[in-house]
């Protein structure tokens, strides 16, 4: 018999947070849409519906929806130290210093040891898909 961790809070307070990224996004989609009715526009809703998708893989411990988010934040970091480096003072240089710092509680987040337990400790083979 084999036991499964539960589902730490805090994974799930990031669950909470994707599903309302990608139902924004696809609301954004749709009000492209049909404000410009190009086709072009319609990519943020692939966009909210791949966020849809993480946030189920992450309620199921899925180490790919975790991998997934964590790229995502990773990326995310990136991009604010490039836009803090780029500011010159701006008033945007504090909205990319908390989006970085959001990025990186994630990342504390998703590979604290409670969630490693959740997610298999890291190992692709520990869940059935």
């Amino acid at each position: 018999m084999t036991t499964t961790a539960r589902r730490p809070v805090l994974v799930t307070v990031i669950v909470v947070l994707v599903i309302l990224a990608g139902l924004a996004s696809i609301l954004t989609g749709i009000l492209a849409i049909t404000a410009s009715g190009t086709a072009a526009a319609a990519l943020p809703i692939v966009l909210g519906l791949v966020y849809l998708a993480v946030a189920k893989g992450l309620l199921d411990g899925r180490n790919w929806a975790r991998i997934t988010a964590a790229v995502v934040a990773a990326v995310e970091v990136i991009f604010a130290i490039l836009a803090i480096v780029n500011s010159g003072g701006s008033s945007n240089e504090g909205a990319s210093i908390g989006s970085g710092v959001v990025s990186l509680i994630i990342l504390a987040i998703l590979f604290s040891p409670k969630a490693n337990a959740f997610f298999g400790s890291g190992s692709l083979s520990s869940r059935p898909v």
